[in-house]
C-alpha cells in the first residue's frame, strides 16, 4: 500500500507540474499582452519606438512613396530614389512619431472594439509629411505630392483570423491575473506531493525549461510568419521590416521566456546536485587553477594560447557583447549558487544508506544527464531556426513533352524567329530596384517575366561601389564613356552630379564588379547577379518558357559568360549557327535549351560561342525619337538602322527617347491601336516578322495584346504557364 501511495503521489505530482506548466505559458503570455498590447498607452509608445528601426522606417518610406505615386501623378516615378530619400529623413523627425503614434492609437482602438471589425494601420498625415519633407529639397517635386495623401501601412479589413484572434485574446484578459497565481499554487503542490522534495524541484526545474523553450520557439515562428507586404520597393528590407515590429512589441517577451529557461535551469541543476552545500569559494579556486596553469604538452599551449588568441578578438570587436556574456555567465553562476544554498536549508537531509545514497546519486546522475541533453536540443533547435533560410537554388531539367510553349499551344511548332516576344526596353532600369533614377519601368526583371514580357533588354557595365555615398561608380575609363556623352550630354552629366555625387571619370578605387545600368550607374545600378538570378528562378519554376536576352555589352564577353555560369543559366544558353535554321520554341524547351543570349558590341564567338553577335542575327529601326509624331512617321520611323538586310530576327524599338521617360507618354505610345499599327507598317515594309516589339512601361497600353495578335491569337488570350512541381 505504501509503495502504491508512493507511486500515486509521484504521478500526481508530474500531473501537477504539467497542469502548472500549461497556466505558466498561458498566463504569462498574457500578463504581458494585457500590459504592453491591450493598454493603449503602451501599444502607442512602443509603435513610436518601432521607429528609430531603419528598415522599418524605410519600409514606411516605401508604403508612403508607392502610395504617392499611386495616388498623384506617375511622373513621380522618375524621382523615386530622391522622393524615399526625403520622406525616409522625414520619418525620423519628431514631428512624424505623433503621427505615427496617433495612427497606431487608431489601430488599437479598431482592434479592441466590439462593433469595428475594420482594422487598418492608415498613415492620414502622410502626405502632409512628404510635402513639408520635400520642400525644402525640392518645391517642384513637393508640388506633385497629393495633400490629401492617406497610406495604409497594416490592414486587416479582409483577414478574419487576426480579428478573431484579437478579439479571443482580448475576452481571456482574466487568465493574465489568475493563471500565474493558479501556476505558483499548482508547483507548490506539485513540490509538495513529490516523494522526494529535491526530485519535485528538479522536476519543476526540467519543466520550465522546456515551457520556456516552448514559447521562444513559438515567437521565434511567429515572427518569422510576420510579412509586410508592398507593391514594389524593397521586399528583404520589408521582411526585416517586419521582423523589427515583431521584436517592437514581443521581444520583451522573447526576453521573458529566456529568463525563464535559465532560471528553470539552474533550479534543475541545483536541486539534482549533491545535498552537502556547494562551497563557492572551492569552486572559484578549482577555476582560478585551472584557468592559470600552463599545460605542459605543446599541443596543450598552442590550444591555451589559440583560447585566449579568440577570446581577446572578441573582446576588441565586440567589448559590448563580450560584456553582456560575462554579466550573464556572472548571473547563472549567482542563480546556481544561490539557489544551491537556499536548497542546503529548505531540504533537510537525512542518514542515508549506503544503496539509498547510490540510488539517489544515480537518480541525480540520469536527471543531470536528461537536463544536459534537453538544453542541447533546445539550443541545437534555436540555432536552427535563427540561421537564415539558405537559398535553394531552383533545379535545372527540361520538360520532354510540352503542351504549351510561351503560354500558347499554337506556338510550339514554330520556328523562333517566327514567333513575337513582347519586350523590355532597359528592363534594368525599373523604379522597384532601390535607388533608381529616371526608371523605364515599374517593376523588377522578375515582375516583367511575371507579367507576359520574355525579351529584355539590358546594359551592362563595369562599375565600382562608392561606400562614401552608398552608390555605384560607373567605370567611364574604357568604351562606355562615349555612350554616356553621346545619351545624356552635358547637362544630363551635371543634373547626375547633384543628384547622386561625381560621376565615375578618373582614377576609381576598389573592386570592379558587373551592374545593369542605364548609361550612368550613379544614377541606377542592379548588380548582374541579382538580376541573372531572377531570370533563373522564373525559367526553372516555369520549364515551357522561351526567353530571349539583348545585351548592349561595355564589358568583356568573357566576363558575361562568367555572370551566366554564376547564375546556374548556361544549361539554359542556346548555341545556335547563325547558317542553319531557327529550332521551334518545342526543340528549344524539350532540349532545355531556350535562352536566346545576344550582345550588342562584342561577341566574342570564339571564346563564347553561345553569346551571339546582335546584330548580324538581328535587324532593328531607329528609337531616337523625340515625339510622337516621329514615332508614327512612316517609312522614317521603320528604317533599317543597325543589324543587315539579311538578318532573321527583327526588333521593333518603340518608345519616346529621353532620360526621364513618361509613364503617361508610354502608355499613349504602348496603346493598342498605336502600337499594333505601328508594328504592323514596319513589318509591311521591311517584310519581315516582328521578333522583340519593345517598349518603356512594358504594363501600360497593350503590348501583350499586340503581340497575341502578331502569333495569330487574339488580341486578351491568356497564356498557361506550367509550373515545375517542388519549384
Amino acid at each position: 500500500m505504501g509503495r502504491w501511495t508512493r507511486r500515486g503521489r509521484w504521478t500526481l505530482s508530474t500531473v501537477l507540474t504539467v497542469v502548472a506548466m500549461v497556466f505558466v505559458l498561458l498566463g504569462g503570455t498574457t500578463l504581458y499582452l494585457r500590459e504592453e498590447v491591450f493598454d493603449a498607452g503602451a501599444f502607442g509608445d512602443r509603435a513610436a519606438a518601432s521607429l528609430q528601426k531603419s528598415d522599418l522606417r524605410g519600409t514606411i518610406s516605401d508604403i508612403v512613396v508607392a502610395t504617392a505615386i499611386e495616388k498623384g501623378t506617375t511622373e513621380l516615378i522618375q524621382a523615386k530614389p530622391l522622393l524615399q530619400t526625403v520622406v525616409d529623413g522625414a520619418l525620423g523627425t519628431p514631428a512624424f512619431g505623433p503621427i505615427f503614434r496617433h495612427a497606431a492609437l487608431n489601430l488599437h482602438k479598431a482592434a479592441f472594439t466590439r462593433d469595428d471589425r475594420s482594422v487598418a494601420l492608415d498613415l492620414a498625415d502622410a502626405g502632409q509629411v512628404a510635402i513639408s519633407a520635400a520642400n525644402a529639397i525640392a518645391p517642384q517635386l513637393a508640388k506633385k505630392i497629393p495633400k490629401d495623401l492617406s497610406a495604409r501601412l497594416i490592414d486587416f479589413r479582409k483577414r478574419q483570423w487576426a480579428t478573431t484572434t484579437l478579439e479571443v485574446a482580448d475576452n481571456g484578459r482574466w487568465i493574465g491575473i489568475v493563471g500565474p497565481l493558479i501556476a505558483l499554487l499548482l508547483i507548490a503542490g506539485a513540490i509538495a506531493l513529490a516523494p522526494n522534495r529535491r526530485t519535485g524541484i528538479a522536476r519543476v526545474g526540467i519543466a520550465l525549461t522546456v515551457t520556456a523553450l516552448i514559447g521562444f520557439g513559438a515567437l521565434l515562428y511567429l515572427r518569422d510568419g510576420i510579412q509586410i507586404t508592398l507593391q514594389g520597393g524593397d521586399s528583404a528590407r520589408a521582411t526585416r521590416a517586419g521582423r523589427e515590429l515583431f521584436d517592437a512589441f514581443f521581444g520583451d517577451l522573447r526576453t521573458w521566456c529566456l529568463a525563464m529557461g535559465a532560471f528553470g535551469l539552474v533550479l534543475a541543476a541545483a536541486a539534482t546536485s549533491v545535498l552537502q552545500p556547494v562551497e563557492i569559494a572551492t569552486r572559484a579556486e578549482r577555476a582560478r587553477v585551472v584557468a592559470l596553469h600552463t599545460p605542459t604538452t605543446q599541443a596543450g599551449r598552442l590550444g591555451r594560447g589559440a583560447l585566449i588568441f579568440a577570446v581577446g578578438l572578441f573582446v576588441v570587436l565586440d567589448p559590448g557583447e563580450f560584456l553582456t556574456l560575462v554579466a550573464v555567465v556572472a548571473g547563472a553562476f549567482g542563480l546556481f549558487f544561490g539557489t544551491s544554498e537556499i536548497l542546503s536549508v529548505v531540504t533537510r537531509p537525512r542518514t542515508r544508506t549506503v544503496r539509498e545514497a547510490a540510488g539517489q546519486s544515480r537518480r541525480g546522475i540520469a536527471i543531470t544527464a536528461a537536463l544536459v541533453l534537453l538544453v542541447a536540443v533546445g539550443a541545437v533547435a534555436t540555432a536552427l531556426a535563427l540561421q537564415p533560410s539558405p537559398t535553394k537554388r531552383p533545379r535545372f531539367g527540361a520538360d520532354p513533352n510540352p503542351t504549351y510553349c510561351n503560354g500558347f499551344r499554337e506556338l510550339c511548332n514554330r520556328n523562333l524567329d517566327r514567333v513575337a516576344f513582347a519586350s523590355s526596353h532597359n528592363a534594368m532600369s525599373a523604379a522597384d530596384y532601390p535607388g533608381f533614377y529616371f526608371a523605364h519601368h515599374t517593376g523588377k526583371i522578375g515582375d516583367q517575366l511575371d507579367y507576359g514580357v520574355r525579351g529584355l533588354l539590358i546594359d551592362a557595365y563595369y562599375g565600382i561601389r562608392d561606400p562614401e555615398r552608398n552608390r555605384v561608380r560607373t567605370d567611364l575609363n574604357g568604351p562606355a564613356r562615349a555612350k554616356v556623352a553621346k545619351l545624356v550630354g552635358p547637362q544630363g552629366i551635371e543634373a547626375a552630379k547633384r543628384l547622386a555625387g561625381r560621376i565615375g571619370l578618373g582614377d576609381l578605387t576598389g573592386k570592379k564588379g558587373l551592374y545593369l545600368c542605364h548609361a550612368l550607374c550613379e544614377l541606377g545600378a542592379v548588380p548582374m547577379s541579382d538580376a541573372l538570378d531572377e531570370v533563373r528562378t522564373f525559367m526553372a519554376k516555369h520549364p515551357d518558357e522561351v526567353l530571349v536576352i539583348f545585351i548592349e555589352d561595355y564589358v568583356p564577353a568573357t566576363a558575361i559568360a562568367k555572370a551566366f555560369k554564376d547564375a546556374g543559366l548556361l544549361p539554359y544558353v542556346l548555341d545556335h549557327a547563325r547558317d542553319r535554321p531557327w529550332p521551334t520554341l518545342r526543340q528549344m524547351i524539350t532540349s532545355g535549351r531556350r535562352l536566346l543570349v545576344m550582345a550588342e558590341n562584342d561577341a566574342d564567338l570564339p571564346r563564347v560561342p553561345w553569346y551571339d553577335d546582335g546584330f548580324d542575327d538581328t535587324q532593328d529601326t531607329p528609337y531616337s525619337f523625340k515625339t510622337v509624331d516621329q514615332l508614327r512617321g512612316y517609312p522614317r520611323s521603320c528604317a533599317l538602322l543597325r543589324g543587315n538586310p539579311n538578318s532573321p530576327l527583327f526588333l521593333i524599338n518603340h518608345w519616346i527617347e529621353k532620360l526621364n521617360p513618361s509613364p503617361a507618354q508610354s502608355a499613349a505610345v504602348n496603346g493598342y491601336r498605336f502600337l499594333l499599327r505601328r508594328v504592323k507598317t514596319c513589318a509591311r515594309l521591311r517584310g519581315l516578322f516582328p521578333t522583340l516589339v519593345a517598349v518603356n512601361f512594358y504594363d501600360r497600353g497593350g503590348l501583350l495584346g499586340v503581340v497575341n495578335v502578331l502569333n495569330g491569337l487574339s488580341p486578351d488570350a491568356k497564356p498557361q504557364l506550367p509550373v515545375r512541381k517542388g519549384s
